[in-house]
C-alpha cells in the first residue's frame, strides 16, 4: 500500500500523478517516507493508496482506476462488509457502499471481532495495534485483503487459518513472535511481501525467519504461500523448515536442498496431494507427525543417516509400499507411538539390531504387514500396547513366537503381538 497524507485534501496534483510538497507518500517496501515522487502515474502499478477517511470519497472518485482505502485512527480498525458486525461500530457511507470503524481496540485484535465471519472482505488495522491474537481471522473465508501497520509484533495461533480468499499479505519487519498453523487452509495465498530485505524468498513464496543459534546463522522457512502450485523446490539458502510450514497444503512434490537435515513437527502433515519428496539424503531426524495424513505419499524419506523418527511421523500414509523384496529398513533404535500406524501398504519391516523399543500402536492397523524381524532383536526390551493391533496378516498361521529374555513381558505383550509368547536367551 501507499500511505498518502495531505494538508490539502483537494490537491489536484494527486490526480495527475505529480506529488506536491504537502503530500507525504509511503511506499510499501521501504521504511523511509519519500517526497516529490510520482507513484500513481501508471495505473498498471496496481498501487493501493491510503487517504484520510474524511477525504475517501473525493480520492476514490478521482482515482477510480486505483485501489483507495481510508486510513484508520490509532488503535482502530476499518473493515469492509455488507453489514456491521456490531451495532456499536461506526458506519461510514461511501460512493460505492459502506465501511465500518471499530474504535479503541487497544493493542491487540482478538477472536471476538472477526472469527468465523464470512461477510468481511477487507480489513485495515491502525497504528498502535501490535498483536493479531489466536484465531483472530480464523475462517474469514471472503477476506481478500488485510493491511498490517508498522509495529505488528505477534501472529497468534491460527490467526489467518482458513482465509481462503487471501492471495497476498505484507508482513512487517517488526514481527517476531509466531503461533502455530497461522496460514493453514489459505489455499489461494500466492505471495508474501515484507519491508525487511531477506524476509521473503526471491519468488515471494516463502516467508523467512532469520536468527542465530549457537553462532550458527539460521534461515528458517516459516510460512509457505501454496496458491496455484503443484510442486516446489526449497530455495538453496534455506537451512530449516518450520513446524506446520506446509501443513494441509495442496502441494504434490517437494524437492529439498542439501542444507535441510531434519523435518520438524507437522511440517507436511495432512498434505493429501503430496506424493514425492526428493533430495532427502541428509535427513537425520523426522519429528512428530511430520507426514501424518499424507495418504498419497509414496516416498518414505528414510536413509542410513536417519536415526530418529518421532511419534506418528508417517501415521496413515496409506500409499507407502514395502515388500519382501524391498522391505522398510529402519536404522533407528526406538519406534515411537503410532509411527507407522495405518500404513496399510507396508508388508515387510527390517529393524536395526540395536532396536530396544516398539512403542504403543507403532504398527497399529498395518493390515498388510506379513514379515518383521522381531524375534532376532536381542536388545529389545519393550513392546507397547496395541503395537501390532489389527495387523491381520502378521505371523500367518503361527500361534506362538519366541522373544529374547530382554523383553519385559506383561499381560499386554501377547495382546500387542496377537500371539502367545515364549522366551529364549
Amino acid at each position: 500500500p501507499v500511505l498518502v497524507e495531505s494538508k490539502n485534501d483537494h490537491d489536484d496534483s494527486l490526480v495527475t500523478g505529480r506529488m506536491s510538497n504537502n503530500l507525504l507518500v509511503h511506499f510499501e517496501g521501504t521504511e523511509v517516507p519519500k517526497m516529490n515522487l510520482e507513484p500513481i502515474s501508471d495505473p498498471n502499478n496496481n498501487l493501493k493508496i491510503f487517504v484520510p477517511g474524511e477525504s475517501f470519497n473525493i480520492y476514490s472518485d478521482k482515482l477510480s482506476e486505483y485501489t483507495v482505502y481510508p486510513t484508520p485512527e490509532s488503535n482502530s480498525i476499518i473493515y469492509f462488509s455488507d453489514e456491521p458486525l456490531n451495532n456499536s461500530h461506526k458506519e461510514v457511507k461511501t460512493n460505492s457502499g459502506y465501511y465500518y470503524i471499530i474504535s479503541n481496540v487497544g493493542d491487540a485484535v482478538d477472536a471476538n471481532y472477526f472469527k468465523n465471519n464470512t461477510s468481511i472482505t477487507k480489513v485495515i488495522i491502525g497504528e498502535g495495534i501490535t498483536t493479531i491474537k489466536e484465531y483472530a481471522f480464523k475462517n474469514c473465508k471472503n477476506l481478500d485483503y488485510i493491511y498490517l501497520p508498522e509495529g505488528i509484533k505477534e501472529f497468534g495461533k491460527q490467526c489467518f487459518y482458513g482465509c481462503e480468499s487471501l492471495e497476498k499479505i505484507h508482513i512487517r519487519s517488526s514481527l517476531t513472535t509466531f503461533g502455530d498453523e497461522i496460514f493453514y487452509g489459505c489455499v489461494n495465498l500466492k505471495e508474501f511481501d515484507s519491508y525487511n530485505e531477506g524476509c521473503v524468498s526471491d519468488d515471494n513464496r516463502c516467508y523467512i525467519h532469520s536468527y542465530t543459534n549457537n553462532n550458527e546463522n539460521i534461515k528458517e522457512l516459516k510460512f509457505f504461500a501454496q496458491g496455484g502450485l503443484s510442486e516446489y523446490t526449497i530455495p538453496d539458502d534455506i537451512t530449516q523448515i518450520s513446524k506446520y510450514a506446509f501443513e494441509g497444503s495442496n502441494i504434490g512434490k517437494i524437492t529439498l536442498n542439501s542444507n535441510i537435515t531434519f523435518i520438524d513437527d507437522y511440517t507436511f502433515a495432512d498434505c493429501e496431494n503430496l506424493t514425492t519428496i526428493s533430495n532427502y539424503d541428509e535427513i537425520t531426524r523426522i519429528n512428530a507427525f511430520a507426514f501424518s495424513g499424507c495418504k498419497n505419499l509414496t516416498t518414505c524419506i528414510l536413509n542410513q543417516k536417519t536415526e530418529i523418527i518421532g511419534e506418528g511421523a508417517f501415521k496413515n500414509c496409506a500409499n507407502l509400499v514395502f515388500t519382501d523384496d524391498n522391505p522398510l529398513e529402519l536404522n533407528i533404535t526406538q519406534i515411537n507411538k503410532t509411527t507407522f500406524a495405518g500404513c496399510v501398504g507396508i508388508q515387510s519391516v527390517l529393524m536395526n539390531d540395536e532396536t530396544h523399543t516398539i512403542d504403543d500402536n507403532a504398527f497399529n492397523g498395518c493390515t498388510s504387514l506379513k514379515s518383521i524381524n522381531i524375534t532376532s532383536l536381542k536388545k529389545l526390551t519393550t513392546i507397547g500396547s496395541s503395537a501390532f493391533y489389527k495387523c491381520s496378516s502378521l505371523w500367518g498361521d503361527t500361534t506362538e513366537i519366541a522373544l529374547p529374555t530382554t523383553v519385559l513381558v506383561s499381560i499386554f505383550t501377547p495382546r500387542a503381538l496377537r500371539v502367545s509368547i515364549s522366551l529364549f536367551n
